[in-house]
């Protein structure tokens, strides 16, 4: 059963700094077992954060060189763009000889869901499967805005609901000049050991609030995407007190018990 945790800090920064200890306590788990860790990252203002934070404290802590990262949700483009190019640009920069395997979509695999299957199809010759046989990622960055799972942003409405797709291609961005993008399906998110979702600041305590209602009922009742968002192990929600103050004020939402 998937345990939902609630952490309040100060501001932005202690969120990254409190998801960064969790990150590197979840990748030194995998060590100890002496296999390589997977992890699927996504871009955000809170997630540069803490991936700057990782650079600056943990540099020599993790050993990248033992992780294969695969950029969670992204537009469709070259390398240095995007996702992987925040990571590469913050996280890995200095990396050389000890970086991770970065993975991300191909950039040329003929339109939005063409790329959305080859990128599925490399995530499971990567990725080892779970129980269900779905591709088990050991940790999950999220953050709660487009970066949190194709379905909050998808007016398509392509992504909308679980089906056996595990990376789903949401090209309707209303703008018809941006590239198409690529997400995680929930039956992919929910297949992790851990995932940590990063969220702050006033301006999302609307949405924040619609979450902390499902985190009170079973996933098949969670009115929200990210409500339902119920890993194999444990969801982290990671908020700053002025989002958790605005929530309140908004509904008096409660957190998870």
């Amino acid at each position: 059963m998937t345990r939902i945790a609630e952490r309040v800090l100060a501001d932005e920064r202690g969120l990254a700094r409190a998801a960064g200890e969790q990150l590197v306590r979840e990748v030194d788990r995998c060590v100890r077992r002496k296999r390589p860790c997977y992890l699927a990252m996504s871009g955000g203002a809170n997630a540069e954060r803490l991936y700057r934070h990782l650079a600056a404290h943990y540099r020599r802590d993790i050993l990248w060189h033992l992780c294969t990262v695969f950029v969670l949700d992204d537009e469709i483009g070259p390398m240095d763009s995007g996702t992987a190019g925040l990571l590469q640009r913050t996280l890995f920069h200095e990396a050389s000889g000890t970086a991770p395997t970065l993975h991300q979509a191909p950039p040329n695999a003929g339109g939005t869901e063409a790329t959305a299957a080859a990128y599925e199809r490399l995530i499971r010759a990567v990725v080892p499967a779970g129980p269900a046989g779905i591709p088990a990622f050991d940790v999950i960055v999220l953050g709660l805005d487009d970066h949190c799972c194709p379905t909050l942003y998808s007016r398509a409405g392509s992504a909308s609901s679980d089906d056996e797709r595990l990376v789903v291609s949401c090209p309707d961005t209303g703008n018809p000049s941006e590239p198409g993008r690529l997400g995680f399906a929930l039956r992919l998110i929910n297949s992790a050991e851990c995932v940590i979702i990063l969220a702050s600041g006033a301006h999302q305590a609307a949405a924040y609030a619609r979450v902390r209602k499902d985190f009170a009922v079973s996933r098949a009742l969670a009115a929200t995407p990210a409500g339902r968002i119920r890993p194999t192990g444990q969801a982290m929600w990671f908020i700053d007190q002025t989002l958790s103050r605005a929530t309140v004020d908004i509904a008096g939402a409660p957190g998870p018990s």
